[in-house]
């Protein structure tokens, strides 16, 4: 007498019955368990499961494995390790220069070893050099009027539709809504003309209305629980420094609050997230850090120093890059080359861990020290576009 399943089982072909060509290959195989299997495979292995069938790739592209991915040791956070290269080429037979950008992601785990995970490389002769923006394992890398959005677990990126706008664009950030699972695109112009785009829908650019006249100017902006900031002026004459609060979901966008008024210091600023909240570190001197964190009264100042603990490792260079999920800062130089260190600070205990990162001798950077973007809590995201 055979065995009945129990109707509370969920089998892969539930995912989508009409959309599965071969169903029997799936009928008897629980869905937890295919996600069990499949999802510990590394993202490279999982996209060829979608050259197999039409049941494999509903499968892979549904909701419930691109949430679950990846499981095991694959889902431990690693560093995401970018190095930014600039470069100018003249083109001989055109004779006209010519800009490349490219972005290389290099993954690293607790110990120095490197690995390379892709290559994104654009070339114009209009080019201008763009820091990219990380969310939930995904990026948003923007080229004037054209925005791309790149997976380096996959290597794979879509263009989205160029932006049409007779201004200068100023900033774009990138921004995710857990809830709806979706990705949006906020581009800001010197007009005042504030657009969004939503991967997946529509595939258009919308403008947005907003009460704040405002022009950014954070390189970076910050993605916490489906609520994009970023730093901006505002005012008549655009000379206040403020926060701004852009909601992923609802597609809000306003002013959060005024900037600390002892906010004052000749090196760049950075939003990072601590203890789950907003701050803005920057450097004071060489070794010590300031650190701005928004609570519910108001910004509350910390500093830091690890200047002994540089000078033993003979580190020269040093900037707050981050946070991991242990409340460590993250420290590392701006731009850097083959051998390097990132430190990382634990304010709690007043101490300091090391990992020397080295990339492999043989791999050539068109620039002499590319500009360095260092990413905690990495996971690989199974997205193929």
């Amino acid at each position: 007498m055979g065995r009945t399943r129990s109707k509370k089982t969920k089998t892969v072909n539930e995912i989508n019955p009409q959309a599965l060509e071969d169903e029997n290959s799936f009928v008897h195989i629980p869905l937890d368990l295919v996600i069990e299997i499949v999802g510990r495979l590394p993202s490279k292995s999982v996209a060829r499961f979608l050259l197999v069938s039409k049941s494999w790739e509903t499968f892979i592209r549904s909701r419930d494995f691109i949430t679950s991915f990846p499981l095991g040791s694959s889902s431990q956070p690693r560093l995401l390790i970018t190095f930014s290269d600039f470069d100018y080429r003249v083109r001989s037979d055109f004779d006209y220069r010519v800009r490349r950008q490219t972005l290389d992601f290099f993954s690293s785990s607790s110990s120095s070893a490197t690995s390379l995970i892709s290559r994104f490389t654009r070339t114009s002769p209009d080019l201008k050099e763009y820091l990219p923006h990380f969310v939930n394992g995904l990026i948003s890398i923007g080229f004037g009027e054209e925005q791309i959005i790149y997976n380096p677990s996959t290597g794979r990126s879509i263009s989205l539709p160029n932006l049409v706008t007779t201004r200068t664009m100023i900033r774009t950030y990138f921004g995710y809504d857990p809830v709806n699972d979706q990705y949006k695109v906020l581009c800001l112009t010197r007009s005042l003309v504030y657009k969004v785009f939503t991967l997946g829908e529509r595939e258009s650019w919308r403008e947005m209305d907003c009460s704040i006249p405002h022009l950014p100017w954070s390189y970076n902006g910050l993605c916490i629980d489906g609520v994009l900031y970023y730093l901006a002026f505002t005012e008549e004459e655009m000379l206040q420094q403020r926060l701004m609060r852009f909601d992923v979901r609802s597609e809000k966008l306003e002013l959060l609050t005024d900037l600390p008024a002892d906010l004052m210091s000749p090196y760049p600023y950075t939003l990072i997230k601590y203890d789950g909240k907003v701050a803005i570190a920057t450097k004071a001197l060489t070794y010590t850090f300031d650190v701005w964190v928004m609570e519910e009264h108001g910004w509350l100042k910390t500093s830091f120093s690890i200047e002994p603990y540089c000078t033993s490792l003979q580190i020269e260079s040093i900037h707050v890059k981050g946070t991991t999920r242990m409340g460590e800062f993250i420290l590392a130089p701006f731009r850097a080359r083959n051998a390097f260190y990132v430190v990382f600070y634990n304010p709690k205990r007043n101490s300091c861990r090391n990992i020397k990162i080295e990339v492999n001798s043989d791999y050539e950077f068109g620039a002499q020290y590319p500009k360095l973007i260092v990413l905690s809590d990495y996971v690989e995201n199974i997205r193929f576009f």
